[in-house]
């Protein structure tokens, strides 16, 4: 993920949309982004897995090959 919050940085598309989230909808995506990426910790995502998995919900993935 920081990976590739660096290389969006040189981004313009990815500027424009972080413009149009700061004045639209308060929403700040680029300051701060990668403490909040790397204040993560392995209980966060274990709750989170927790939450998701034991909401009674389901969850349906597929996957197609391209076609030509």
């Amino acid at each position: 993920m920081l990976r590739s919050h660096q290389e969006n940085l040189k981004d313009n598309g990815y500027w424009m949309n972080s413009l149009i989230s700061k004045t639209r909808y308060k929403q700040e995506f680029v300051e701060g982004y990668e403490d909040c990426v790397q204040g993560v910790t392995v209980e966060d995502i274990r709750q989170v897995a927790k939450q998701i998995f034991g909401s009674g919900n389901r969850l349906v993935v597929g996957m197609e090959t391209p076609t030509k």
